[in-house]
């Protein structure tokens, strides 16, 4: 006969109450090892960028490559914006290596020529392929970086159907630049950034006009990194395992 695993994450909600999404929480492999009955997840740091790899600012770069060697466990999976495949080819997702503990993965689509980017049209497809790709990998997302806001609804969806993990998983949005959208979509782009200040964990500016607008929406989660990257490295590190 069938089991059915209920696990409860708080109290029942009620007017006024706030329920925090479940991707914020933890779950044990004591309590249910039913989860980890199977080949043991790989932690990972995910991040969706619109910069590729090598055209990241230097400071964005070496945080990441800082974060993905802590302790040796954790890998950076790298997922850039797709990227044109031949019409009668069905979508697919193009990985690479770029370091010891460095992924780079890109979406194949041929719909990326007519809807560029993490764009809207695109978001139900990137979605299967990105889940694919982490159940295929075992991998168990940690955290999410983002440096576009164009990427949260992307991120927020994967965040709604990943299984439960023993980690806190973590959203940090990198908005060290000033995000630079086609006139005709900045209002969409204001309501994802509003949405994702509001999510994220740690938000990072690196100069005091980016980072004005958005000390209200971040609060005490916004944080003004160094120039210096060793400097920066140190005070993310210790956000990201507090």
């Amino acid at each position: 006969s069938g089991r059915v695993l209920f696990v409860s994450i708080g109290p029942a909600t009620c007017p006024g109450h706030v329920v925090e999404p479940h991707w914020k929480h933890t779950v044990t492999p004591q309590a249910h090892p039913i989860l980890w009955a199977h080949r043991p997840p790989q932690p990972v740091i995910l991040a969706l960028s619109h910069l590729r790899w090598e055209a990241l600012p230097d400071t964005a770069r070496q945080l990441l490559q800082q974060l993905a060697g802590m302790d040796g466990k954790l890998q950076l999976l790298f997922m850039q914006e797709p990227l044109p495949s031949h019409a009668a080819e069905a979508p697919y997702m193009d990985s690479r290596p770029a370091g010891p503990c460095i992924d780079i993965v890109v979406p194949r689509t041929a719909g990326c020529a007519l809807q560029p980017g993490f764009c809207a049209g695109q978001q139900n497809l990137l979605q299967q392929l990105l889940g694919q790709y982490c159940r295929e990998q075992a991998v168990d997302v940690t955290a999410i970086w983002l440096n576009t806001p164009m990427a949260w609804p992307l991120a927020e969806s994967l965040l709604n159907q990943l299984p439960w993990s023993a980690h806190p998983r973590r959203v940090i949005y990198d908005c060290s630049e000033q995000p630079v959208q086609a006139p005709a979509a900045a209002p969409a782009l204001a309501r994802q950034e509003q949405s994702l200040l509001r999510a994220a964990d740690l938000v990072l500016c690196a100069q005091s006009a980016i980072a004005a607008p958005r000390q209200e929406a971040a609060g005490r989660r916004l944080a003004q990194i160094p120039k210096d990257w060793k400097r920066a490295a140190a005070s993310l590190s210790l956000a990201f395992h507090s």
